[in-house]
């Protein structure tokens, strides 16, 4: 194996979700609830955006890989959202240019295993920053401001139109589910955490 293999399969694992919630608590617990949350919601929201956006386009996964759709890239696409959000929020350069660095590695490294191609891994990085764009404004509004956990609650009920949809007609993934059911949950919990703190 050479030097490419190994930079590529490192650059991969931090695209694997164990890795992402992983540094999703460790952020959360140490540093700051708000932004590491507000990255756990869209991360999660996207896991389901993107299943829509597969069917939709329909473009076929290269056949080593079996059956399913490729673009845009489910890795990426949910990368995008939780690194992008970071990068949003945190202004030092030397985090921005790690992240970027990341975020480069994990399309490359998608690439190079011949799990997608350049245009998944564009797609998904061009409805990452479109989903970013429409993110941001929605948590500045007071109320997500004042009760970060009410923007996950908001994700949960724009999600439920779109499992709908897909059950009509798709079978549903189950990491589509354990995303929606993640987002329900941490929502839910982060909202009774936050009511107890205030009835106190």
């Amino acid at each position: 194996m050479n030097t490419s293999h190994y930079i590529a399969q490192f650059f991969l694992n931090f695209s694997h979700f164990g890795v992402l919630l992983t540094l999703f608590m460790v952020g959360f617990i140490a540093l700051d609830r708000k932004i590491w949350g507000q990255a756990l919601f869209l991360m999660l929201f996207t896991m389901i955006l993107n299943t829509v956006l597969k069917y939709f386009f329909h473009v076929p996964l290269m056949p080593h890989l079996g059956k399913g759709f490729a673009f845009p890239s489910g890795h990426m696409h949910a990368a995008m959202a939780f690194y992008g959000w970071l990068f949003v929020c945190y202004r030092h350069p030397a985090l921005r240019s790690l992240i970027l660095t990341v975020l480069t590695g994990i399309g490359f490294s998608l690439i190079y295993f011949h799990y997608h191609t350049f245009i998944d891994v564009i797609g998904a990085v061009g409805f990452g920053s479109l989903g970013l764009f429409i993110y941001y404004p929605c948590t500045r509004i007071t109320v997500f401001r004042k009760h970060p956990s009410l923007l996950g609650l908001t994700l949960c009920s724009l999600a439920v139109p779109l499992l709908i949809l897909l059950a009509q007609k798709y079978f549903i993934p189950s990491h589509v589910w354990q995303a929606f059911y993640g987002l329900l949950a941490f929502s839910l919990i982060w909202q009774l955490w936050a009511l107890l703190l205030s009835a106190k």
